[in-house]
């Protein structure tokens, strides 16, 4: 990650070349890597706001337990075959895992909407009602719901197979309408993501990335520049055709990490924009 507040990154840098987070997520949804930087982000926009902030990692073998339950399963099959389930045993098991020195119900409710986010959805019901639940499931007060009783057949999963069925009833598909823009206004919005558009000449313009290499355990970063594609290119005053716009984004790897069009659009980063739409609840799931 990059921009971090100095002592964020410089907690994120060890705790990275300590503990090398995988970035392949299997069968689930977030990697281990998703959330890493997702607690990073919370740390770093809490302290950014004055808040006195604990973070970093204090168990990361828990935090690989809790992105391992997305994909576990027997017999060559997954237990959890839909995203609502893959996304509430993650939630759950950051929840309940304490997997860092402080921020565990704040990660575990931002890797939940990160992980909807990137299987395109978003929730729809009052906020409050989130934040209710995930603190009756870390205070062990689900019967506080009166339906949660009929969902104790399921034995150890109940809470997982509760919570699924809470991001069905309020969750929605995110809108990905395409809305119009200049080349000149494309280019800008992709240097945000170390994108670029150059090198134009007959009637085309390479698309330039700039991938963070690491070496020595992480220790050493760099960017290198390489060209993914080039694209038709009529002048930087002129409209992108959407279908370029979408490719570029996905031969870049934005959408597989997580960017939808809207957010694109609208610039931001989806664990920051996530994180101000929850700011009030977030501020208030301090752990015990």
């Amino acid at each position: 990650m990059k921009n971090l507040n100095n002592a964020v990154q410089s907690e994120y840098d060890y705790a990275y070349s300590i503990y090398s987070p995988s970035n392949v997520a299997n069968d689930g949804i977030l990697s281990e890597l998703d959330v890493f930087n997702a607690h990073f982000a919370l740390a770093d926009f809490f302290v950014s706001t004055g808040e006195e902030a604990r973070y970093g990692i204090l168990n990361f073998g828990l935090l690989s337990s809790a992105v391992a339950r997305q994909s576990v399963g027997f017999n060559g099959q997954c237990k959890w075959n839909d995203d609502e389930s893959k996304v509430s045993t993650l939630a759950f098991g950051l929840d309940k895992n304490h997997a860092f020195n402080d921020g565990n119900k704040r990660t575990a409710l931002l890797c939940l909407l990160l992980a909807l986010h990137r299987k395109k959805r978003h929730l729809v019901c009052k906020k409050k009602k989130l934040e209710t639940l995930l603190v009756r499931i870390a205070a062990n007060e689900m019967d506080q719901y009166p339906d949660f009783r009929h969902f104790k057949k399921h034995g150890d999963d109940a809470i997982i197979v509760y919570m699924a069925n809470f991001l069905r009833k309020h969750s929605s598909k995110i809108d990905n309408s395409f809305r119009t823009m200049t080349y000149e206004e494309f280019n800008r919005k992709l240097k945000k993501y170390d994108i670029r558009l150059d090198n134009a000449q007959n009637a085309y313009i390479d698309v330039l990335q700039a991938k963070e290499e690491r070496k020595f355990f992480g220790l050493l970063k760099r960017n290198k520049e390489t060209r993914v594609l080039q694209i038709g290119f009529p002048g930087w005053k002129r409209q992108i055709n959407p279908k370029a716009v979408k490719n570029v984004l996905k031969m870049c790897g934005l959408f597989e990490n997580g960017l939808d069009m809207k957010t694109f659009y609208e610039g931001g980063e989806p664990e920051y924009k996530l994180i101000e739409e929850y700011f009030d609840v977030l501020k208030r799931l301090k752990d015990e």
